[in-house]
């Protein structure tokens, strides 16, 4: 009896530790936070620059060359269109994918209401005394998979920037 016991209470604790695992607010929050406040408390900072992978942080990938069908993650598509053409937020896309393929994205994007500025650089922001921006642009807060973003975790996203400009 004693061992069945000990088996359901290590069960009971796994099935626990997921649940707040799953339940964990994704770490970039409070990236997205701490740049919107630098720039809500300066007056020489108008905006943020946002750049985004595509693949595996925004669309699921599907691993078919020229393939340019779009499946969102949950609240990815939502997300960015509620923050599309805002004054204080620039998005950007940050890929690897071909030059033909950005074209075709960048067009079913538009038509689903999502605007990004540019593609792999920033020019907005010029190579200065603070940095070289000639090979990697400047960006605030990069959304990309292989940096540890967790497409399943739009809807935190969504809910913030919900709070944010929908009051």
């Amino acid at each position: 009896m004693g061992t069945l016991l000990g088996i359901i209470i290590v069960i009971l604790l796994f099935k626990l530790l997921l649940v707040l695992k799953q339940s964990k607010k994704p770490d970039i929050l409070k990236s997205i936070k701490r740049e919107i406040d630098k720039m809500d408390s300066s007056d020489d900072w108008d905006r943020i620059f946002l750049m985004f992978d595509l693949h595996g942080t925004i669309i699921k990938p599907n691993f078919i060359v020229g393939n340019t069908d779009i499946e969102y993650y949950p609240y990815a598509k939502e997300t960015l269109q509620l923050i599309s053409n805002r004054s204080d937020l620039d998005l950007n896309i940050y890929t690897c994918s071909h030059d033909i393929e950005v074209i075709e994205y960048q067009k079913k994007f538009k038509e689903d209401g999502i605007i990004f500025k540019y593609v792999n650089e920033n020019p907005d922001v010029e190579t200065s005394g603070y940095g070289n921006y000639e090979k990697k642009p400047y960006m605030n807060v990069l959304f990309e998979d292989k940096a540890g973003w967790d497409p399943t975790k739009w809807k935190y996203i969504y809910d913030f920037f919900t709070e944010r400009y929908e009051k």
